[in-house]
């Protein structure tokens, strides 16, 4: 409120070394932001970051879990959320979603290791996902995906205007442009 001139020390978790990897608000109730712990809690408060509850732990007791930075909050529906999973020591990943405020979360899609995931502002039914294994949209809320790339791509970003425009960039440098929605570079 004063340009970060000051900060005030929140403390996910009771003050817990839970190794906080993701942060999120919500574009439609600013109120609404949730954090993601590098071992699988996931946090919500209801009144921009000062008090946070514990909302699930997401858990799979057949593999080692990791939470990656991946946490997005759709921006017309504030209790819709997507987080990312690695399973450790595997070329593994998963985009799980939440449409309770992050109370259950469900597998939504899985692929190589996780990079990113965009959602197109325009049409929030619309999620790009890049991976080990390429880069994946789904123009139906995750159900089903189209595989645009091959390649590795570790970055996306969408142009908040114009949703034909979308950048990626691989592990070697490259930046590919699109001005199709994905459809080629």
């Amino acid at each position: 409120l004063d340009g970060g001139s000051s900060w005030i020390d929140t403390n996910v978790g009771s003050g817990e070394d839970l190794g906080v990897v993701g942060l999120a608000v919500s574009a439609s109730n600013p109120n609404q932001v949730y954090a993601q712990t590098w071992n699988g809690l996931f946090y919500s408060s209801q009144d921009q970051g000062l008090n946070w509850t514990q909302k699930s732990q997401i858990q799979d007791p057949s593999l080692t879990l990791s939470l990656t930075p991946i946490l997005r909050v759709d921006p017309e529906d504030s209790n819709h959320v997507f987080i990312g999973i690695e399973v450790e020591n595997q070329d593994k990943g998963r985009l799980m979603e939440s449409l309770d405020g992050g109370s259950t979360f469900n597998l939504l899609f899985e692929s190589g290791k996780l990079r990113d995931v965009v959602l197109d502002l325009n049409q929030t039914d619309h999620i790009f996902l890049a991976s080990t294994r390429g880069l994946f949209l789904s123009i139906d809320s995750g159900q089903p995906w189209e595989q645009l790339c091959q390649e590795e791509v570790l970055v996306l970003s969408i142009s908040a205007t114009d949703s034909n425009l979308l950048l990626y960039g691989d592990p070697d440098g490259f930046i590919f442009k699109s001005l199709d929605h994905g459809q080629t570079s």
